[in-house]
């Protein structure tokens, strides 16, 4: 959503449309996540078949 920002468009506007509160945007931007943190917290796939 930076981008949105950045183009122009309120945060406020954006997480409206999106209905999204902006407290966790506001959150997420002072601390955001790091990208291997994203890929340890995904949730895990199917079961592979045995």
């Amino acid at each position: 959503m930076t981008e949105l920002a950045v183009a122009g468009i309120p945060v406020a506007v954006t997480c409206r449309v999106r209905k999204l509160s902006r407290q966790p945007y506001y959150r997420w931007l002072a601390d955001p996540m790091m990208p291997s943190e994203v890929s340890s917290t995904a949730a895990p796939g199917p079961p592979a078949n045995s």
